[in-house]
């Protein structure tokens, strides 16, 4: 069910089954003309039952939501959005460094597969490894509805969502694209997977990878270190206060 974070801001953990992180956060933020969704889950039954509950407690359904944004294209933050926009007629928002990967991964990952395969085997995986490792990831392609972005995101723009106004903040590094969204009169930072209350963000090397993803989170750590923040709301677990203690 959801929980109120802010006013007019919703935060509804949608499960994750056997997955160690238990939920990922959608959040809700609230509009005259409908409401707006910053993530939005795997594409399986529970996810979207929970996200439908989720909305109905809030007196709306899938057919009010006007926009759907989504920070990066992991699948328990993409997953549902080719459902709901085909449900809802929703726009959807995306980082531009973010959809240049959705073709590979998603729609021809079976190039992607042999493309790491070659890879791991340059850098050394053990031969008997090398097979399975490549393709350790293609059993997440059920969990992803594929669908394009209308608006691409490229960082500096302003969403004026209701009573908030939204900047868009690039914060690659635990994927290449990775957007938070910042209203600095309300302070409020919408971390996605960038800053956790009690994890650290997976930061992985591999084929469509930039050259040096750590000095990239690293880099954008300390963009978002020092911001006027009163609440943080992460893509994963509770909101916390302590942004700089935290980074």
């Amino acid at each position: 069910m959801p929980h109120d974070v802010a006013p007019g801001i919703h935060r509804l953990p949608l499960p994750l089954l056997d997955n160690p992180l238990g939920s990922v956060n959608s959040y809700v933020i609230g509009g005259g003309d409908g409401v707006r969704l910053v993530d939005c889950g795997w594409n399986t039954p529970d996810a979207y039952a929970a996200l439908a509950d989720g909305l109905a407690a809030l007196g709306h359904g899938i057919k009010d939501v006007r926009e759907i944004l989504v920070t990066h294209i992991h699948p328990d933050h993409f997953g549902l959005a080719e459902r709901l926009v085909n449900e809802s007629g929703a726009r959807e928002l995306m980082p531009r460094r973010e959809a240049v990967y959705i073709g590979a991964r998603y729609e021809d990952a079976a190039a992607l597969a042999a493309r790491m395969e070659a890879w791991l085997r340059v850098n050394g995986v053990p031969p008997q490894e090398v097979h399975a490792t490549a393709e350790a990831s293609l059993w997440m392609l059920s969990l992803v509805g594929v669908c394009r972005p209308d608006v691409l995101l490229d960082g500096g723009e302003v969403l004026d969502w209701g009573e908030y106004h939204f900047e868009v903040i690039a914060t690659p590094g635990h994927s290449a694209g990775l957007v938070c969204l910042y209203d600095r009169a309300a302070q409020i930072l919408i971390s996605s997977d960038h800053v956790l209350e009690r994890v650290s963000p997976h930061i992985g090397l591999h084929v469509q990878s930039p050259d040096d993803p750590v000095g990239d989170y690293l880099a954008s750590l300390r963009r978002v270190r020092d911001l006027p923040v009163r609440v943080v709301l992460p893509g994963h677990g509770a909101p916390f206060h302590d942004l700089a203690g935290r980074v």
